[in-house]
């Protein structure tokens, strides 16, 4: 079993990489295998783990309750009694992804003067799946770079600044271009310098 964490995802949440593993298993209904990485013991779970539940429970990833006792710390838990909070089913949401490349491909403008940048539709909606399949993170940091990028040409465009042609939709994808955008803040304030006389 493989299992990728976008640490995009942990950062978000504040969850440790642990603790992330744990709720995708009990979201995939992986009991046997939570047994085999957490439990102590037969069918006594670790300290760890009860600890690890009770936190994840007072900070609402998941239900309070219903699957161990509370009184005694090495007890037995019925993890399929275990039930996951919203925000932990949104982490492991996998939309649908022509949707997903069809927001993409609706704020990628289409021209840069009279240069298309809409190339290689096929490729592009291929390699643009990859990416994005089962990661929630790398779409939204699509999203967000490609947002940044458009807003920096806007105030550029505004301030008279050079800003570089934009690249052709494929080069954007294969170059990872967002990347390039993710932090970047622009300053939107146009006015005149703004002087007090006295």
């Amino acid at each position: 079993m493989k299992i990728e964490i976008e640490t995009s995802e942990l950062e978000e949440s504040g969850l440790f990489p642990s603790e992330y593993v744990f709720l995708w298993l009990i979201n995939n209904k992986e009991y046997e295998l939570i047994q085999k990485i957490y439990c102590a013991y037969g069918d006594k779970i670790s300290v760890y783990l009860y600890d690890r539940i009770k936190e994840l429970a007072k900070n609402g990833w998941l239900f309070e309750g219903g699957y161990y006792d509370k009184d005694e710390i090495e007890s037995i838990v019925d993890l399929s009694k275990i039930v996951l909070r919203q925000k932990t089913l949104d982490l492991f949401i996998t939309d649908d992804v022509e949707t997903k490349w069809f927001h993409f491909k609706s704020i990628y403008p289409i021209k840069d003067n009279e240069r298309r940048l809409h190339d290689s539709q096929d490729n592009c909606k291929e390699r643009f799946i990859k990416l994005v399949l089962n990661k929630p993170g790398t779409y939204k940091e699509i999203i967000r770079g490609l947002e940044n990028e458009l807003e920096g040409r806007r105030v550029a465009g505004v301030r008279r600044n050079f800003f570089p042609a934009m690249k052709l939709m494929s080069s954007w994808i294969n170059n990872k271009q967002w990347l390039t955008y993710l932090d970047y803040e622009s300053t939107t304030d146009f006015s005149e310098d703004k002087t007090e006389s006295i």
